[in-house]
């Protein structure tokens, strides 16, 4: 989900698939790592004074994730680092056992990997991940 920083609800979409699709995961996190890849583009040239906030569960943390790394590490063009508030990653797969945690710590990390390099967003990316669960707290 993309948002407006500084407004409720100025621009809000979502990047991937519905639960229950067909679509293979791999598939899904790539059509809503590029969505929002294009709709990120489309909305800095059309709000250029605004500042976005970025949000993901699960796969759309792991698509969110995937594309703030991109944003930090200056791939993404069109989109600069000083755009992005934050980037809040719930549940996310490709969770860092480093991550910065939002209340408390989780072992281990993410089932998909030992994270990504979030470049200039480092301080600006947040994961948060139950003890137990799964798929982000792997040991």
């Amino acid at each position: 989900m993309l948002r407006a920083a500084q407004g409720a609800d100025a621009y809000v979409t979502s990047g991937g698939l519905v639960t229950g699709s067909s679509t293979k995961e791999v598939d899904s996190v790539s059509y809503a790592r590029n969505n929002l890849a294009v709709q990120m583009q489309d909305f800095t040239r059309n709000c250029p004074n605004t500042e976005m906030v970025l949000f993901g569960f699960s796969q759309g943390a792991q698509a969110a994730g995937d594309v703030c790394a991109a944003v930090g590490r200056s791939e993404l063009p069109g989109v600069s680092a000083n755009k992005i508030r934050s980037c809040e990653l719930i549940g996310d797969p490709r969770r860092g056992a480093g991550d910065k945690l939002m209340g408390g710590i989780a072992p281990g990390g993410g089932v998909l990997g030992a994270g990504r390099n979030f470049g200039q967003l480092g301080n600006r990316v947040y994961s948060a991940c139950a003890t137990a669960d799964p798929i982000c707290a792997n040991k």
